[in-house]
């Protein structure tokens, strides 16, 4: 009640001001100058609607408070712009979904009569994020979580080479006759990662390798422009993409046009800040080198763009290629892509070697121990998991 007889106090004296005095009147003033008294009521507006709108943030805060809020403390540029996918059904024991969520409580006085309001949170990342926001309504006495979903800008991601600190924002409104009632402002230190390093997420990921197919990109321009190279080379007149035919054949021409990129093989992978770096395809073309996963990654892009069922075949400290070679998906086949990048070596040895891996570690019983993994590619699409295409 006295916040609403201020309100009305100032809002009256502001329209006495306003009447009393004409654009065009003067006043004499110190050493001989004149005032504007247009000017002069406009700041007096001013000033007097600043301290309502001081008192009405203050008597909002007095109702509605943050409780809590929750903040990932590193950005993983890799998953980031999948994240609301990545954590869709990931619940902290406190409530809190990622990467941010802040607890709102609707307070009232005992004894008083008291109203549901509605909140407003705005959170953003400066430099790689949209303005995420989100609105709840907020019975009396009750507590909300808003989790607001980010859209990242991929290309600021791309172009990270080491982490950076960031700041999330965070900014809570009342919302009232759809005024914005600012009522809690805060920020919190980050760290954003670059896209080409593969981390385990702050919290655990139900089977996060199968996120290893976001560095598979059959839609990059570097990855189209091979078709017309395999087609030359290929030779039993195969409809590229068409599984009716030899399937083999066509990743043979695969292996035989990279096996002239002079791409050099790189026997260890490089680890930075706890995460493992991986090029993407394009990265591995322009930079012509790759280690064992690279390779995978560049082989699967291809056979993805080329509408054929690749897989990623993980084993102790190595990585092979799969794919099915008919759509039942009860036949599979194997190739070891690092001989891609060795001189001299053609696809029947690879192709040889790589069905040595596998049955090899069928043989120590891995992929039932868990020790080694198949990734479907068109499994993971199915899943929702996209590639990073930026």
């Amino acid at each position: 009640m006295k916040f609403r007889k201020a309100f009305f106090s100032a809002l009256l004296l502001a329209i006495a001001i306003s009447s009393v005095y004409s654009a065009d009147r003067f006043v004499p003033a110190k050493c001989g100058q004149k005032v504007n008294i247009d000017s002069l009521r406009k700041d007096v507006l001013k000033s007097i609607l600043d301290s309502v709108g001081s008192a009405e943030n203050l008597y909002v805060s007095k109702f509605m408070a943050v409780m809590e809020r929750g903040v990932k403390p590193n950005i993983y540029g890799a998953f980031a712009p999948q994240y609301p996918l990545m954590f869709n059904d990931y619940v902290n024991p406190a409530g809190w979904t990622l990467p941010v969520s802040v607890k709102v409580k609707n307070y009232c006085d005992e004894g008083k009569p008291c109203r549901w309001r509605k909140v407003l949170l705005k959170a953003w990342i400066p430099g790689y994020t949209d303005t995420a926001t989100v609105t709840k309504l907020v019975n009396p006495y009750e507590e909300v979580i808003l989790s607001p979903q980010f859209i990242f800008d991929t290309k600021a991601l791309a172009r990270l080479t080491t982490p950076r600190n960031a700041k999330i924002e965070l900014r809570t409104y009342v919302l009232d006759a759809d005024r914005e009632v600012l009522f809690d402002s805060q920020s919190d230190v980050i760290k954003i990662h670059p896209m080409d390093v593969f981390h385990n997420e702050d919290v655990p990921i139900e089977n996060q390798s199968m996120w290893y197919g976001v560095w598979v990109t059959p839609n990059m321009d570097s990855i189209s422009a091979i078709h017309e190279q395999i087609g030359k080379i290929s030779t039993n007149g195969a409809v590229l993409g068409d599984v009716s035919n030899d399937v083999t054949e066509t990743v043979k021409a695969v292996y035989d046009v990279l096996s002239k990129k002079h791409i050099k093989y790189i026997n260890n992978a490089t680890y930075v800040n706890g995460g493992q770096k991986i090029k993407y395809p394009i990265q591995v073309l322009q930079k012509r080198q790759a280690y064992c996963l690279e390779g995978v990654f560049l082989f699967s892009s291809i056979l993805e763009s080329l509408g054929l069922q690749p897989l990623i075949v993980l084993v102790p400290n190595h990585a092979i290629l799969g794919w099915y070679t008919n759509t039942e998906k009860t036949q599979m086949d194997f190739l070891e892509t690092t001989m891609a990048f060795m001189d001299g070596v053609d696809f029947e040895t690879a192709n040889r070697a790589g069905i040595e891996v596998y049955n090899e570690n069928v043989k120590k019983r891995a992929f039932e121990k868990g020790d080694a993994q198949i990734i479907d590619i068109d499994q993971v699409r199915r899943n929702g998991i996209m590639p990073n295409d930026y």
